[in-house]
């Protein structure tokens, strides 16, 4: 029978009769576990493995294996790299998913486990795309969006997570940015706005930072034209035209969701090179 105990203010060291210790004396293995739907959304197998720890995400469940106590530091780096992910997936596919809070196991020699649990689930939300596949005369197929998607997930969810490891503060808050436009659908131009002015910031003021991220003077103009000039009610000046304001058209939406994406991931690419 396992010992389930909470994980939360209280964790093993604080008051807990010494079972920290306990645990840091036998030679066992740490699990953290946590479950996200819907179960496809990666659209294929995450395994990450270094030093510390091995990650496996599939099929709506992540493991991470580990022979060292993962509370509170590697669980909290965990936690960071794992939603930085997720939330590089979402940049690329635009599909909505629930990442749920971890538990955490210690796993004895004896054959025994103790399990520490957390709740709550953390919700984002995104709409869906549809998949394109082509091929030519004899069947053969010469463009596949899933697979190309799948790839291009998996590429942004490394970069991302290496922008924890560098502890970039930009990075997180241009996908915090991109998180808040999709969860606060009324004013997404507001905080897709926000990215722009981060990047611009961080390239000392440049206000077009086009050479470094790749992203069009073009591009940078639509943004800004559609969150700070049109006539928008998801936009950043809603109080200068209330006479004429419209809600933003599904091409005007997507159009400014993509170029904040190629914001987003031509910063990404650009931390990496550094």
């Amino acid at each position: 029978m396992p010992i389930v105990l909470p994980l939360h203010g209280a964790e093993l060291g604080q008051g807990s009769l010494g079972l920290r210790e306990l645990m840091e004396d036998a030679k066992g293995t740490w699990m953290i576990e946590r479950t996200y739907s819907p179960a496809h959304f990666l659209e294929g197998d995450l395994s990450v493995s270094n030093e510390q720890y091995t990650l496996d995400a599939k099929n709506g469940k992540v493991e991470v294996w580990t022979d060292r106590d993962p509370r509170p530091e590697l669980k909290k780096r965990l936690d960071a790299e794992l939603r930085a992910r997720f939330r590089a997936a979402q940049l690329v596919s635009k599909k909505p998913f629930e990442l749920a809070s971890p538990s955490i196991s210690f796993h004895r020699p004896d054959g025994g486990r103790d399990i520490f649990v957390t709740a709550e689930p953390c919700v984002m939300k995104m709409s869906a795309k549809a998949d394109v596949r082509v091929t030519d005369k004899d069947g053969n197929v010469t463009s596949d969006s899933r697979a190309e998607r799948i790839e291009h997930k998996r590429s942004l969810g490394d970069l991302a997570a290496g922008s924890v490891d560098k502890k970039d503060v930009v990075a997180k808050g241009i996908l915090d940015s991109f998180q808040n436009a999709i969860d606060n659908p009324d004013k997404f131009l507001v905080h897709l706005y926000e990215i722009g002015d981060a990047l611009s910031t961080k390239f000392g003021g440049k206000k077009q930072p086009t050479t470094e991220l790749g992203v069009s003077r073009g591009d940078w103009n639509k943004l800004g034209g559609l969150s700070n000039d049109a006539p928008l009610r998801e936009g950043r000046h809603v109080g200068k035209k209330l006479d004429e304001l419209r809600d933003a058209t599904p091409d005007e939406r997507d159009t400014a969701m993509r170029i904040a994406e190629k914001m987003v991931e031509g910063y990404l690419r650009w931390l990496d090179r550094e």
